[in-house]
């Protein structure tokens, strides 16, 4: 969760079209402090939606998301993590979203199908 300091860092200065401000955030690395609604160049948008803002406190040994977990995004951590970087496992062994389960129609296969009909055209003759 946010705090005070990084919510006001992190909420946009646009002012909506009935003149409130706007609660959105603003996106990362821009310069003017806006959301994605009140910033008027697309190309700046882009840019700043491929980049993604990464924290390098000393919450974590790692690179991580900025207000997550013990970071206390932009002030200084209270805790440290003592789990050391590159101790994740790898691959992740996830359950499948979904199983597909093939099955094979014989009656469905177009190559039975010619050949069941080239049987009765011969049979008819």
């Amino acid at each position: 969760m946010y705090s005070e300091a990084a919510l006001l860092q992190r909420k946009c200065t646009g002012i909506n079209k009935d003149g409130s401000p706007c609660r959105a955030f603003a996106l990362w690395g821009s310069n003017d402090q806006k959301c994605r609604r009140h910033t008027k160049d697309t190309k700046q948008q882009r840019l700043i939606t491929v980049t993604k803002t990464v924290c390098h406190c000393n919450a974590y040994a790692w690179p991580h998301r900025p207000g997550s977990g013990l970071c206390r995004w932009p002030e200084q951590p209270a805790q440290r993590s003592t789990t050391p970087a590159g101790t994740h496992k790898r691959p992740r062994n996830r359950p499948p979203r979904f199983v597909t389960v093939f099955s094979f129609d014989s009656r469905r296969d177009p190559l039975e199908k010619l050949e069941r009909w080239l049987d009765e055209q011969r049979s008819n003759q």
